[in-house]
């Protein structure tokens, strides 16, 4: 009888433990899909090549504003011939503040072995800024060897 007490506890707390770890994963869905389609869109990830009205539907409406589609359309082809063709995108890390999310991205790239993207959203779940930039760590070890 003991075992059983034990065994059923034991499953019982494991229930417990998943549910609440795969409970923040749900959390995040809509921050990584809107996030990984703009990737997609900036660093022309995929063959889709996706365009700016797909991928600014994710803005916040301050970041429409600052950043149109000519402005999206200089930064692809910058990033392209900076970085060359990128592939590989990883998400790397979360960081949960109070006025939004931050998600941590790294791409491969031809001309340099890494670039990182930094989304940043807002409550709301818009993305209201980016950062790009090469990957100076990965950079450094790919020089070094």
């Amino acid at each position: 009888m003991k075992k059983f007490i034990f065994t059923l506890t034991t499953l019982f707390s494991l229930m417990f433990a998943s549910i609440c770890i795969a409970a923040d994963g749900s959390y995040i869905d809509s921050e990584q899909k809107a996030a990984e389609i703009f990737a997609d869109g900036l660093l022309r990830l995929s063959e889709t090549d996706a365009r700016y009205n797909y991928v600014a539907k994710y803005f916040e409406d301050n970041l429409k504003k600052k950043f149109d589609e000519k402005q999206f359309d200089q930064m692809r082809d910058f990033l392209r011939n900076q970085c060359g063709k990128l592939s590989n995108l990883e998400f790397k890390a979360l960081r949960r503040e109070a006025e939004g999310d931050t998600l941590y991205y790294r791409a491969q790239g031809t001309k340099i072995p890494g670039v990182l993207l930094n989304v940043h959203f807002n409550k709301d779940k818009e993305i209201v800024q980016f950062d790009v930039g090469p990957d100076t760590e990965t950079n450094q070890k790919t020089t070094d060897k």
